[in-house]
């Protein structure tokens, strides 16, 4: 207790007469149905929150009443009753704030010790920290009074439409080319000159955010006194020190302030999309689709999160209007775990209306969840681009956010004094909480993988062409049942029916010549032995003509593709129609009977481990019927990565997950390794058609999340580096 200091006893401090300093000044505030008083030191920027009986003794520091007086009127009003302890509390908390003059109630040298070692700790704290390394530059606040009044027409109804309309406009014109959206930042975010793009260019955005904050205090009468530059994940980004925001004078102007930032960066994102559906492709197309990305994107998953404290989250502050969110729900929930899960129940509770607990609850459990997968998210995306940073960043949070609280934790278990009487059911619960995550980790799991495929049939069911030309006619309609025999289509080639005339011209102009020798050797015996030559090289030449006659007689009968086996007849695709060249060799459709369905699947390379542990299991689901789980068979399995995929409906813009190549046309070149499998359907498996998609389900051995993590990151960090390498 601050009382048993010798230099804070009572009897020694109550004749002194403090007086609040001159550069103070309070600011009452209505707070969920109470006031508060927010006091504000100009001279060092600093701002503190007090209640109504903390405001009823401050404000008679006029430095004529001493404490001891002051003390006596405060407990004669009826709404108010305070100790000597808690009055001591307040002044020494004053004079850290710098609000008194000529009364130390704290050593000076000992006060300037205290600032001193917190300065420095704020600045260790910041430089072990690689996502927010800060420097000041200098005080803005002369300039940004000069040029404040330029830019007064920002703050008009006027300006209000033309954001309005340029976002919705940009809203419309998102979700009409959200193919072409999605597809573009899918395919180029992480290339290199994309990533040069927005090195360059987040700074830019984020200066015009942070000018829209400066702006928005001046407009409202506060002061900037410092800019500067932080390093957020090493990228150099301006800053202002907007904390003037506490002073405006409504909630309605701090919620503005708040959202100035955000809302000049999504105009300029807007902007920026709506230009580039009309620019050609180049460099300045890749710059505004970079904009439109660091404007929307970052806004929605940073800014605007009000799980991070950025600008969303004192907007949420504002709006439910409970200052110091993040802390007082961080001390909430410590108390409730203390209190409902430690039996301490003699530990001092804050003061929450029922209102505010609940929102302390919900937030504070928020923060807990998304923090921790928001780091691993960004590790593993800045793994997957720059490995090295990755696995800084990853030693960073294992130290800081895990490493480090856990050792924390342990001292309060083993030393701390609040756990008096509670220590041994304390360390019972740790000992429990630790064999359940062990044996979350360690106990083998179910190990499965989800891919879609796409259905098809078996290479036995195919139906080829063995003879090109152009569709004449099309016998069987697709679905139909045929018998083996039964002519599917024929096709007519107009080029082997002139060469089948020619030949038969050229047979018989021999044929002629034949016979014409034949009589002129009955007339001319003489000439008998060069009649006998000339025969053997017509019937040398005609006998050839012959072999080719017959071959193309052959290919005239081949244009007519007939059933090789009965079954349902599946075109191959649509396309199927009159006057469509065929060439030889090619696919035209299947002949399915019930026994020839397969699902043709793609696995990641990532997912190499799993595949080479083996599949115990595997099921179907087709898009016919989502919810019927359809068993299937391993038929064939490729041991070669591959990127050909064997259905546009697989990538990106058919429906699928995979990822294509942009400069493909067809869409059909994937830009990962992948695994080909192949499922076999049971054979009363009923099929509405082919090229329909199937959900499959692979099922591997049980395996611990250990272990899973493990491979997952090592197989993460060697197809990285050999990628760089």
């Amino acid at each position: 207790m601050l009382e048993s200091e010798p230099f804070l006893q009572w009897e020694r401090l109550k004749a002194l007469s403090p007086m609040i300093a001159s550069h103070v000044f309070w600011q009452a505030r209505r707070q969920r149905g109470a006031i508060w008083y927010v006091l504000h030191n100009e001279a060092t920027g600093e701002h503190a929150r007090f209640n109504a009986a903390a405001h009823a003794i401050v404000s008679r520091l006029d430095g004529e009443r001493t404490l001891a007086v002051i003390l006596d009127e405060v407990n004669a009003r009826p709404d108010a009753r305070c100790d000597s302890s808690v009055l001591i509390q307040l002044m020494v908390k004053l004079q850290r704030l710098g609000a008194l003059e000529d009364v130390d109630f704290i050593n000076p040298a000992l006060l300037r010790q205290e600032h001193r070692a917190r300065h420095q700790q704020g600045r260790v704290k910041r430089l072990l920290n690689p996502l927010a390394i800060r420097f000041n530059l200098c005080d803005p606040d002369r300039f940004l009074s000069k040029i404040a009044p330029a830019f007064s027409f920002v703050f008009s109804v006027t300006t209000l439409w033309v954001w309005t309309l340029v976002v919705v406009l940009a809203l419309l014109q998102m979700l009409s080319g959200w193919s072409d959206i999605s597809t573009e930042f899918v395919t180029r975010t992480l290339r290199l000159e994309t990533l040069w793009w927005f090195a360059l260019l987040y700074p830019m955005m984020k200066l015009l955010h942070e000018f829209a904050h400066a702006l928005c205090v001046k407009h409202w009468g506060g002061q900037v006194r410092e800019v500067g530059v932080s390093l957020l994940l090493l990228i150099p980004v301006p800053y202002v020190d907007a904390s003037d925001v506490h002073m405006a004078h409504t909630r309605r102007q701090r919620m503005l302030l708040t959202a100035a930032g955000m809302g000049v960066e999504v105009f300029v994102a807007s902007f920026a999309l709506l230009l580039w559906f009309w620019v050609d492709p180049g460099y300045f197309r890749d710059a505004l689709f970079s904009v439109f990305v660091i404007g929307w994107l970052t806004t929605l998953l940073f800014n605007a999160n009000p799980l991070l404290k950025f600008d969303g989250y004192y907007l949420l502050q504002d709006a439910l209007d409970i200052p110091n969110l993040a802390a007082r729900s961080s001390v909430w929930l410590t108390v409730q775990f203390n209190q409902h899960v430690l039996g301490l129940t003699q530990l001092t509770k804050p003061a929450v209306t029922p209102s505010e607990g609940r929102w302390l609850t919900v937030y504070g459990l928020g923060v807990m969840v998304y923090r921790p997968l928001l780091t691993i998210t960004i590790i593993v995306f800045l793994w997957r681009a720059y490995p090295v940073l990755g696995m800084v960043l990853a030693a960073f949070a294992i130290v800081h956010q895990w490493l480090w609280p856990m050792i924390k934790a342990l001292r309060w278990l083993f030393t701390s004094t609040d756990l008096q009487g509670q220590r041994a059911r304390a360390l019972a619960l740790t000992f429990c909480f630790v064999c359940a995550l062990a044996t979350l980790l360690l106990v083998p799991v179910p190990s499965s993988t989800r891919v879609q495929g796409i259905v098809t049939a078996s290479e036995q069911s195919q139906v080829f062409s063995t003879s090109e030309g152009v569709i004449q006619q099309i016998h069987v309609a697709a679905g139909a049942s045929v018998t083996q025999g039964d002519v599917l289509l024929t096709l007519v080639n107009p080029s082997l029916h002139r060469d089948l005339q020619r030949i038969d011209a050229v047979i018989a102009e021999l044929d002629a010549k034949q016979i014409a020798g034949l009589q002129h050797t009955a007339v001319n015996d003489s000439m008998a032995s060069v009649a006998s030559a000339e025969h053997a090289t017509i019937a040398a030449e005609r006998q050839r003509l012959q072999a080719r006659r017959d071959e193309l007689l052959r290919r005239s009968e081949a244009l007519r593709v007939s059933a090789k086996q009965a079954g349902i007849f599946a075109p191959e695709d649509d396309n199927l129609l009159l006057g469509r060249y065929i060439e030889q060799g090619q696919r035209v459709g299947y002949l399915v009977n019930g026994t020839d369905w397969t699902v043709r699947t793609l696995v990641p390379e990532t997912r190499a481990a799993e595949l080479r542990a083996g599949i115990q299991d595997a099921s179907v689901r087709l898009a016919q019927s989502i919810n019927t789980v359809i068993p299937a068979t391993l038929l064939r399995h490729t041991p070669a990565v591959t990127r050909q995929l064997p259905s546009a409906a697989l990538s990106q813009y058919g429906g699928g997950t995979v990822v294509t190549d942009p400069f493909d046309t067809t869409h059909q070149t994937a830009l990962e390794n992948l695994f080909e499998l192949e499922l076999v359907l049971p054979s009363d498996t009923s099929v509405a058609g082919l090229g329909q998609r199937a959900l499959v389900r692979l099922e591997h051995p049980a395996e611990p999340l250990l272990s899973r993590i493990w491979r997952a990151s090592r197989t993460l960090w060697l197809t990285r580096t050999q990628a760089w390498t």
